[in-house]
């Protein structure tokens, strides 16, 4: 876990973001979306995975997420994880921000939007921040639910150039309380920002004493890197407001 200092920066900074995201946010339209048009979570892991690669250095972090759903479909999301990126890098935190849209259509419910990714104490001039466009469509199949996802950045974290990423995504309900999900996505990178790799997960999640325990394994093709890269378990607990 991040030392006591650290994880007050990045409780600062979520709170900034968050704050910046929805105080304009007109109180009678969040009304349109329901009673509770607000959702969080927080938690930790024992390892910070995205994408089949470690962003805290195969160590724990702790993560916050927030959803805000001002009018039906209309969605609103900030996240943050403190993260590591080993040696010689300062860099102590990952922040997001999302718009997005989601509305059915026949079976299929289809969502789109834009993500501005923030690293907060980056070494000057490394480029980390980006934009990344995305559209997904999700759907009820063999008992569960599949998503298929496309993100798409014109200039990747580090100025790596353009990258797209895609994946699939499946979660079943297995009953008691406890739900599988399984994830294949294929990340298509410039030279300079690793080249292609595939990644995969696989795991379980379960609702105990309030909290949510989420067990994955991950694994990846990326040869471009060594401990980041390495195949890996990670246990994540999280509770939800």
């Amino acid at each position: 876990m991040q030392p006591a200092s650290a994880r007050a920066r990045l409780i600062r900074r979520f709170a900034s973001v968050f704050f910046s995201l929805f105080a304009g946010v007109d109180a009678a339209a969040a009304g349109e979306a329901g009673d509770d048009p607000f959702s969080a979570e927080i938690g930790v892991t024992s390892d910070y995975v995205y994408r089949g690669l470690s962003f805290s250095d195969g160590g724990p972090a702790v993560q916050a997420s927030a959803t805000w759903t001002p009018r039906a479909g209309l969605h609103i999301d900030a996240w943050a994880s403190s993260i590591d990126f080993g040696p010689g890098d300062p860099t102590d935190a990952e922040l997001s921000a999302t718009l997005g849209y989601e509305f059915e259509t026949g079976p299929i419910i289809l969502d789109t939007g834009v993500t501005y990714i923030a690293y907060p104490g980056a070494p000057r001039g490394g480029h980390y921040d980006y934009v990344e466009l995305y559209g997904s469509a999700r759907t009820v199949l063999a008992g569960g639910e599949v998503t298929g996802a496309l993100h798409y950045t014109p200039r990747y974290s580090g100025d790596g150039g353009p990258a797209l990423f895609s994946d699939i995504e499946g979660n079943w309900l297995l009953g008691a309380g406890v739900s599988g999900v399984a994830v294949i996505g294929l990340a298509h990178l410039a030279p300079a920002a690793g080249g292609d790799y595939v990644y995969w997960q696989a795991g379980l999640a379960a609702e105990a004493f309030g909290l949510t325990f989420d067990l994955r394994y991950h694994g990846n093709s990326a040869r471009a890197c060594t401990s980041p890269c390495a195949d890996r378990v990670a246990l994540a607990v999280m509770k939800a407001f």
